[in-house]
Formats: structure tokens, C-alpha cells, sequence
């Protein structure tokens, strides 16, 4: 494991943080450190956040170069310090819910996945999942309508892509 899995590892296991707990971080939207970060991905509900703020198609946006649920912190190495707040204050300054289903449906999903994907790279091999890697980023994070809520659709797409896989690999998931 390289390093920084393993202090990925240890923040998980030793930096839980419930929703009212301070954390000192202050993001200087600088823009600089958030490029290239490996720890940092986006769910296919940011994609839609950011395409529906910018007016473009998920299409555009992704093509263009511009159970319970736990947290935990991980100092990210940028911004100043000069801030404390807690989880509560930090989400509610973005406009995210902390019961949000979305994170929710996000974290059932990726359980069951993860699960399947690893079952179908061992049925197909890693040539024949080059071919299937593609479906699935559309599936996931480009088919959208921009006018309907996402979560139906997001509900719908993840159950689409999780048959899929289950009819490849031969398996049910909870």
C-alpha cells in the first residue's frame, strides 16, 4: 500500500468526526490543491450540481478541460487554518443536507459495485473490461436529463448498470 492509502487508512479509522465536532480547515479556493488529488472524486450528483451552475451538458462538462454515513478528517495540505468549524457549518455553507439520500443511495450502490465489478474483471479479464470501463462512466455520470430531478434518475441508471453486471457475472446483490 503506498503512502498515501495508508494515511487515507489511518484517517478513516482514527479521524471520525460527528456532524456538530470541530475540524480547524479554511479553503482559500486557490483552485491548486483540489487538481490531480487521487483521494478526491466526484459523484455523479456533483457532476450535475456543476453542469446545471455552468449550463452545459454532462457531456460538455466531463469532456471540456475546465446505511450510515461516517466522516472523518483528512488534513488536504492546502488552504490556511485559520477557521474553525464544524461538519454541520462546512455543509451548510455548500447547501448540502447532512441526511442527504443521496449520499446514502451513493455509498449502497458503491458497496454493491464493488462487489460486482471485482467479479466481472475476474469472469472477463482486463482486456474485455477496457471495452465495458466506458458504458459504464456514461451510465454512471452522463446519462442525465438536466430538466428532471437526479436522484430518479441516478436510482434508475445505478439499478440499470447493477443488473448489467449481475447478469455478466451471474450474481444478486442486496
Amino acid at each position: 500500500m503506498n503512502t498515501r492509502m495508508e494515511e487515507i487508512m489511518h484517517a478513516i479509522e482514527h479521524n471520525k468526526l460527528t456532524a456538530d465536532d470541530p475540524f480547524r480547515f479554511h479553503c482559500t479556493q486557490c483552485g491548486k490543491s483540489c487538481i490531480n488529488r487521487e483521494d478526491i472524486l466526484l459523484t455523479p450528483l456533483d457532476l450535475f450540481r456543476i453542469a446545471n451552475e455552468l449550463k452545459l451538458s454532462l457531456k460538455e462538462l466531463t469532456s471540456s478541460e475546465a446505511p450510515v454515513i461516517e466522516y472523518f478528517y483528512m488534513n488536504p495540505g492546502c488552504g490556511d487554518n485559520t477557521r474553525t468549524q464544524t461538519l454541520r457549518e462546512w455543509f451548510d455553507s455548500f447547501g448540502i443536507p447532512l441526511d442527504d439520500d443521496f449520499f446514502i443511495v451513493w455509498a449502497t450502490f458503491q458497496k454493491n459495485f464493488v462487489m460486482l465489478i471485482r467479479e466481472t474483471e475476474r469472469l472477463l479479464g482486463e482486456s474485455a473490461m477496457r471495452q465495458i470501463w466506458s458504458p459504464i462512466f456514461g451510465i454512471l455520470y452522463l446519462c442525465y436529463d438536466l430538466e428532471k430531478e437526479f436522484l430518479p434518475q441516478f436510482r434508475e441508471n445505478a439499478e440499470k448498470l447493477l443488473r448489467g453486471l449481475q447478469m455478466i457475472a451471474g450474481t444478486k446483490t442486496t
